[in-house]
């Protein structure tokens, strides 16, 4: 068991997940084109977190197409660089988050990324 639990830590670390990261999930649903342009707005706000812009597998109940910004944060405050870097909540990024409308659906930790 503990050589399971640390090759899955090593594993987390690597890939940038939890509990070494933050998610947070972005997710728009509607007609394709639209929302393909609000999300490339919004990637482009948000291009100081470096979000990763990627479709959902299926479309939602309704039949209409879903895309997602996913952003990793750091989990902690760090200054082993000597830089301090800020974690989650980052007040920056979360001005621009509640400034956008009901139609983007934001999960902090989602229980799933697909």
């Amino acid at each position: 068991l503990l050589d399971f639990y640390r090759d899955e830590i090593d594993e987390r670390r690597e890939l940038g997940y939890p509990p070494f990261k933050v998610l947070i999930k972005i997710s728009r649903e509607g007609k394709k084109d639209e929302i393909k342009k609000n999300i490339a707005q919004l990637e482009k706000a948000l291009a100081e977190w470096q979000p990763i812009n990627y479709p959902s597998l299926a479309k939602n109940v309704k039949g209409l197409s879903v895309l997602n910004l996913l952003i990793k944060l750091p989990a902690f405050a760090s200054t082993t660089t000597g830089k301090p870097t800020a974690g989650w909540p980052n007040k920056k990024l979360l001005a621009i988050l509640k400034s956008l409308p009901p139609t983007f659906i934001i999960r902090v930790d989602p229980e799933s990324v697909l």
